[in-house]
């Protein structure tokens, strides 16, 4: 061990002298063996010399095995390679910048993608958590019934633990302020399950999860930050959730979000049955969920299998109820990241290809200062350096240029990140989460080593192919590089335009589809139009109070100068669509309730039609005549009519929700109105059935609607103080015009519009820098030529139009190769265009123009100057 440290630990690397030293003692040794054998002094000297041989190379092969073989020197490769940037700071920047572009935008949509694909998820053992989903058909998921749910957890063997949660919008009201809250009815053992523990106070148990046990709420962190001010002795007291008192009995922790974000408040799903009683029928499947925890020794395969057996036996049992003809098992991180894996992977390819056209950029710059170094490099290879000291000297510069483009990027992707937060759609909010954190920063060292050896190697090696008596005999100045050089630089640029072509044609064709979508009519008229959301209270007397309420809303913004009309609704257009039930059409009744057709259901209020502008097509509109006493209707959309009696006249006919002994009343159709898109632009138009709210007024959402011949927004302080004024316990919430909604439906393809359309900007504009690059090298290295020929009488414009020939060439290969990559590349946006087809002529086109004309742009400077060269001050300077 002694020997071992005293050898590797101790170990003194010789300095020039010494082994200079060393050299001149053995060629002095053999000198003396020489002259002793006979030979003249001045023969034996260089006698010795020549059989030693090059000094010079065995003193660098001494220091390499005395500093480490094969990397020896790599702290002298280092310094020359500073030393060297040092000299051209201007390029090197140039370079730096460039890379820290790509870099930067890989970096902030990696740590995005981190963040939602790869980061493991924060609950214990996220790869045993399963969602059981029911199938019917091919591909429709169900929602499972409260009973349900029960009877599979109370039959499965396979799951150690099993919860079921709900979502539940819910008023606050009371003496703090009014506000819609978002939160979800869970099962006692949902929680524990995700391995949640409270902050404050508890979380609810088994004993609270029962029908009739204690009012109890447990808040998350940022409900009780933001409506309850963060009080520690909230605890204990009560809160009113939809006009009940419930005792706050837990907060959870600030870290805690589940699924696709946090949520207000977590309710014991049991205690539901008290407010509603419908929850207890085995027939109404009301959005829950099931999630359950596989034991440790039992595989996905077996729990899939005994799940198909229990619900296999509940169909047996309850064949009128359980639809169910299939289960799935979805693991529950491919459902957080299912939704938005297709939108990272497109983001990773754009920012990928942006790093590429950087990365061909830097090699070019690279490949033209290997040209002008070409002597020092013959130079160093005449003197005895090796081509893979010489190459790695040059990939010491890359890595230099690529780690302060690292750090620069990183830099950069945080300022990236500042910009993009405000930009990011609810329906991405995961996406602020994201954070520059070691995995990432990872990401970006491997992505800096990278990039260094892609745009290093080639021209490192190029170095090398050159014979040693072309870069000793070229003077330097004159020599401008082999045929394979320029070939190569032009393939680059080639490359690197295709791939801006690419890039600006998924643009192109987002933006098409885009525009597409603005001229989509909804089916309704989305002018001057006030929307609000109202929460009606479940109380004694709720639906009396709720349709006073309203009435009374509407009358008030009805006498206001400058309204129209106001009425109301219950899942307004563009916001998703209400609930889906099946419907039975009297005279078309069936025994199988698997074969009942399936359709939307929405409750209005009287003339809400009119108020929005929605075509009536047959019969009539809601009159307040449709009581709740009175003979129950309905009205049903175009999609509607058309899908439950073709081509058959609706009006008269009778349809009821639901099925047999479990369905509703039967319904008159009194109208059909015209198609809106319920999902908003890009949306198809669903067969959807309306109620009149004065016969269906119990299910708590409203969404007043009012049409004014004003500013709507002037209109917003005077519907708040009606609602106050008419019932101060339901809050006023979400206050917008229709046309801004119609807006935010499409907040999700403009965002991704926006980030796709600024890489193909900088793509091109890389693109553009890259080809005024290379034509200004070029041209400037044949100022000799160009000086000649003008003093022979050539026209400036033939230099002109020599140099812009050579620019238009090179961006006509760029915009073929790009469109041939287009064809087959661009099928990966086809599922978010829009009226457009993915490889559409006209898009291919104005991108080609668009490509050329920028091609020509930036040769333009480098071929105006070659074409006012003065050829006596030329070829004085040669």
């Amino acid at each position: 061990m002694r020997l071992f440290v005293r050898w590797f630990g101790s170990r003194k690397v010789p300095s020039d002298e010494e082994i200079g030293e060393e050299i001149r003692h053995h060629l002095d040794l053999e000198e003396r063996l020489r002259v002793e054998r006979g030979s003249r002094p001045e023969d034996a000297h260089c006698d010795a010399a020549r059989e030693f041989g090059n000094e010079l190379l065995v003193a660098e092969t001494t220091r390499g095995m005395w500093t480490g073989g094969v990397w020896g020197g790599l702290g002298q490769d280092l310094r020359q390679a500073f030393r060297s940037l040092q000299q051209n700071p201007w390029v090197a920047l140039l370079a730096v910048l460039t890379l820290a572009v790509g870099i930067a935008f890989n970096t902030a949509i990696f740590s995005v993608a981190y963040h939602v694909l790869l980061r493991p998820l924060p609950y214990p053992e996220p790869d045993r958590l399963v969602w059981i989903n029911e199938v019917a058909g091919t591909d429709l998921l169900l929602s499972d019934s409260y009973p349900g749910y029960k009877d599979r957890k109370a039959r499965a063997t396979s799951y150690a633990a099993m919860g079921a949660v709900v979502r539940a919008p819910m008023a606050l009201t009371g003496d703090a302020n009014a506000a819609q809250l978002t939160g979800r009815l869970a099962s006692s053992d949902f929680l524990p399950m995700l391995g949640v523990k409270a902050a404050l106070g508890r979380l609810f148990t088994p004993e609270e999860d029962r029908p009739g046990a204690a009012a109890v709420v447990v808040l998350g962190h940022s409900a009780w930050q933001t409506h309850l001010g963060a009080e520690a002795g909230i605890i204990g007291q009560a809160i009113r959730l939809n006009g009940r008192l419930r005792t706050v009995i837990g907060v959870l922790p600030k870290e805690f979000a589940f699924y696709r974000g946090s949520e207000d408040f977590y309710l014991p799903l049991a205690t539901v049955e008290d407010e509603s009683r419908a929850f207890l029928d085995r027939g109404n499947r009301l959005g829950l969920q099931v999630l359950g925890r596989l034991r440790p020794e039992v595989s996905e395969e077996q729990a899939l299998s005994e799940m198909k057996q229990i619900s296999a036996g509940l169909t047996a049992q309850y064949p009128q109820y359980e639809r169910a003809q299939s289960v799935r098992l979805l693991p529950f991180a491919e459902s957080v990241r299912k939704r938005l894996r297709p939108v990272l992977r497109i983001l990773l390819a754009f920012v990928g290809l942006v790093l590429l056209i950087a990365c061909g950029n830097v090699s070019n710059l690279l490949l033209v200062r290997v040209v002008e170094r070409q002597r020092e490099i013959s130079v160093r290879a005449a003197l005895g350096a090796s081509r893979w000291r010489i190459v790695r000297q040059l990939l010491c510069e890359s890595l230099m240029l690529a780690g302060a483009a690292g750090l620069v990027g990183t830099l950069g992707a945080y300022m990236l990140f500042g910009w993009l937060r405000p930009l990011i759609p609810t329906s991405y909010e995961i996406f602020r989460e994201a954070q520059i954190n070691l995995p990432v920063m990872a990401f970006t060292l491997v992505l800096a080593g990278a990039a260094a050896l892609l745009f290093g190697i080639l021209p490192a090696l190029h170095s090398t192919r050159t014979r040693m008596p072309a870069g000793l005999t070229s003077g330097g100045r004159s020599y401008t590089g082999s045929a394979g050089a320029r070939r190569f630089r032009r393939g680059l640029l080639v490359v690197e335009i295709g791939l801006a072509v690419l890039l600006a044609t998924g643009s192109v064709l987002l933006l098409r589809s885009f525009a597409n979508l603005l001229n989509v009519d909804p089916g309704f008229q989305t002018e001057k139009l006030l929307t609000a959301e109202l929460r009606l209270t479940k109380q004694d007397g709720n639906e009396s109070a709720a349709r006073r309420l309203m009435d009374g809303l509407g009358t008030e913004m009805e006498s206001l100068p400058g309204v129209v009309g106001a009425s109301s609704v219950m899942c307004l257009p563009v916001d998703g669509g209400c609930w889906r039930s099946v419907l039975e059409v009297k005279a078309k009744l069936t025994s199988n309730r698997s074969k009942l057709p399936s359709t939307q259901f929405n409750v209005a209020g009287p003339r809400y039609f009119e108020v929005m502008g929605i075509p009536l097509l047959a019969g009539r509109s809601f009159e307040p005549g449709d009581g709740p006493d009175a003979p129950k209707v309905a009205m049903v959309n175009q999609a509607a009519a058309s899908y439950l009696f073709g081509d058959e006249n609706p009006i008269g006919r009778h349809v009821r929700q639901g099925w047999a002994e479990k369905g509703g009343p039967w319904r008159e159709i009194v109208g059909v109105v015209g198609n809106v898109l319920q999902s908003g632009p890009g949306g198809q138009a669903s067969p959807e059935v309306f109620l009149p709210f004065a016969q269906e007024s119990g299910r708590g959402l409203m969404w007043p609607v009012v049409r004014t011949s004003v500013d709507p927004l002037s209109l917003a302080p005077a519907l708040r103080d009606a609602v106050r004024r008419l019932n101060p316990e339901v809050p006023v919430h979400n206050v917008k015009t229709m046309d801004s909604r119609l807006t935010d439906s499409m907040e999700t393809r403009r965002f991704l519009l926006v980030l796709i359309g600024v890489f193909s900007t900088v793509a091109v504009a890389l693109a553009a820098v890259g080809l005024f690059g290379s034509i200004e090298y070029g041209a400037r290295q044949r100022r000799r030529e160009f000086a000649v020929r003008l003093a022979l009488g050539a026209a400036p414009i033939r230099i002109l139009r020599g140099v812009l020939t050579e620019a238009v060439l090179i961006a006509a290969a760029g915009v073929a190769f790009g469109c041939a990559s287009a064809a087959g590349s661009v099928r990966l946006v086809r599922s978010m265009l829009f009226g457009v087809q993915p490889f559409d002529p006209l898009t291919v086109g104005l991108v080609s123009a668009g490509t050329l004309v920028v091609g020509v742009t930036a040769a333009a400077l480098p071929a105006w100057r070659a074409s006012r060269l003065s050829p006596s001050e030329s070829l004085r300077h040669e």
